[in-house]
């Protein structure tokens, strides 16, 4: 068994975000989800996690944002970008 990874899922679909949480909590992790973005700064700002996934629901500019804040305050904060058939993050 592995150590729980901390994740933090955010996305503008609530209903996609639940199922991707759900899905993740069965391999053990601890899992949070939010659709607001000033609460993944929040999060980034006064606790480390181990992965930011970022949903295709997002805009590019918001996504680069936020992408680029992790690598700063958690240089080994894993980000993964769900692109879903569209142009992700630039970086």
């Amino acid at each position: 068994m592995h150590d729980p990874a901390s994740l933090l899922l955010y996305g503008r679909d609530q209903s996609l975000l639940h199922t991707r949480k759900l899905v993740l909590e069965i391999g053990g992790d601890n899992v949070s989800i939010t659709t607001n973005a000033s609460q993944v700064r929040q999060i980034l700002n006064s606790s480390s996690i181990d992965l930011l996934v970022l949903c295709q629901t997002l805009q590019v500019d918001e996504c680069d944002e936020l992408a680029q804040l992790t690598r700063i305050a958690w240089p080994d904060t894993k980000v993964l970008v769900l692109e879903g058939g569209r142009r992700g993050c630039t970086i």
